[in-house]
């Protein structure tokens, strides 16, 4: 089981208060020692340098690298690395590190990425975005140096979120939403912590954390994971219970359970503990006249997406229910925006879209769209209804899992064909508008027309 540990933690930013971190000392889950991470791609100890002189201005330098590279973020990579070779004390530090990372995100270089989130984990150790970066990327590699690491990175950020109060809440967020998220991202951080704990081999731990989760929003991903753990001890009956949990619980939040795997193992693990499958109907449909439908449970059979092969293909649905028809949009750059109801980052960030959005709104080349990715869309009404939001919206009808998006906020661009040239998961304030628009100039080129004829 593995989470996209995005679409939950970039809550963090913004669910404790209005500036959204929460500082907390790290600790860590087990006795081992952790290990300080190996040095992939920052320079070096400082040389003196021809080309650094005691007149140089460090701030002019910044610009005049992230400039001199054009938009491509390979060069921007290899520009700061070379800044931070010239200007090692540099004021600006943790900023360049944050666009080096972001950097070596677009390029997919995740040893870079990896190098440049535990330097800054280093300086801003409260930074939950970036710690959980470096769980994800440390998960990945799975040896058990990267995993004692990322079990004390995930560690922190959830002693941080367990010690919030529905005080230290923006004004913005009531206090219904802010238990709803709160409970959302502790069962996901317990899972997370779950998984690395069976990467580990400490099943026991990691039972304990499946369990913290299920309590705290039962859900199905921690009731699959109960279950391979008393299927592993040959535990038939606690498997062939959590199981059936794990196929009747609808989905929480982004994270998706393979139901025809869980319905596998459910058969399999009845018939080990009862000799036949005698039974498991009745307990199958007993399980479910406890748990509601879920709104996209309802909707799924009624997708009209379902043979769409592009983008253009699919039709929305706007907030009063009509189509909405992307073939429109075909040659001009698209701007999508995912968001939903729960993710504190979206409050701050579709606001700047909408803003935007107006200024674009004479260049007929480029438009905007905020993408509702709720499994619950009766909650959106109220919801909009509060917040007032500018940005043009519409429901995803299943656009969020086509382009595969499992974490939130996310904004994606798309060129005049339709092909994705700029994708952020998140909201790093720093920069964001900035390297957005740039993507945008990148991708529009000179306007196509300016009449709408």
């Amino acid at each position: 089981m593995r989470f996209p540990i995005a679409c939950f933690l970039a809550a963090c930013f913004v669910i404790a208060s209005p500036r959204g971190y929460a500082q907390a000392p790290a600790q860590q889950n087990s006795t081992t020692q952790t290990p300080a991470p190996e040095n992939t791609s920052a320079p070096g100890p400082a040389a003196t340098n021809p080309q650094t002189s005691a007149s140089a201005d460090p701030d002019k330098e910044l610009e005049k690298a992230i400039n001199d590279a054009n938009n491509d973020y390979a060069k921007v990579v290899r520009n700061l690395q070379d800044y931070l070779k010239r200007f090692p004390n540099s004021p600006r530090q943790a900023t360049v590190y944050h666009a080096l990372l972001q950097s070596c995100q677009q390029i997919r270089n995740d040893a870079c990425v990896l190098d440049y989130a535990e330097k800054l984990i280093v300086m801003q150790p409260e930074d939950s975005q970036t710690l959980m970066t470096a769980v994800t990327l440390l998960q990945q590699r799975g040896d058990a140096e990267s995993l004692a690491r990322a079990n004390l990175y995930v560690s922190t950020v959830l002693e941080s979120i367990q010690k919030l109060s529905p005080e230290q809440r923006p004004e913005r967020l009531s206090l219904a939403d802010w238990k709803s998220q709160h409970d959302k991202l502790l069962m996901a951080l317990f899972n997370v912590r779950g998984d690395i704990e069976h990467d580990q081999k400490t099943d026991d731990v990691a039972a304990k954390d499946y369990q913290s989760s299920f309590n705290t929003m039962p859900n199905p991903a921690a009731a699959k994971a109960l279950g391979d753990i008393a299927e592993s001890r040959r535990d038939w009956t606690g498997a062939a219970d959590q199981y059936t949990l794990a196929l009747v619980l609808p989905d929480a939040g982004p994270v998706k359970v393979d139901r025809a795997d869980v319905l596998t193992r459910l058969k399999s693990a009845w018939r080990q503990a009862h000799g036949n499958m005698q039974g498991l109907g009745d307990a199958v449909l007993a399980a479910y006249g406890h748990v509601p439908v879920s709104a996209d449970a309802a909707n799924a059979a009624a997708n009209p997406n379902k043979g769409a092969k592009n983008v253009f293909d699919f039709v929305l649905r706007q907030l009063d229910g009509s189509p909405l028809p992307l073939a429109p949009l075909k040659g001009k750059v698209v701007v999508l925006s995912f968001w939903a109801t729960w993710c504190s980052p979206c409050y701050i960030l579709e606001p700047i879209l909408g803003n935007m959005a107006k200024k674009y709104a004479a260049n007929l080349d480029v438009a905007f769209l905020g993408v509702n990715s709720d499994e619950d869309e009766t909650l959106v009404p109220r919801f909009l209804d509060r917040v007032k939001w500018e940005l043009p919206l519409a429901y995803s009808n299943g656009l969020t899992d086509y382009l595969g998006v499992d974490a939130f906020p996310t904004v994606i661009i798309l060129d005049r064909d339709g092909k994705t040239v700029f994708r952020v998961a998140g909201f790093p304030e720093e920069g964001y508008v900035d390297a957005l628009t740039a993507a945008i100039h990148s991708a529009a080129g000179p306007p196509k027309n300016s009449r709408g004829d």
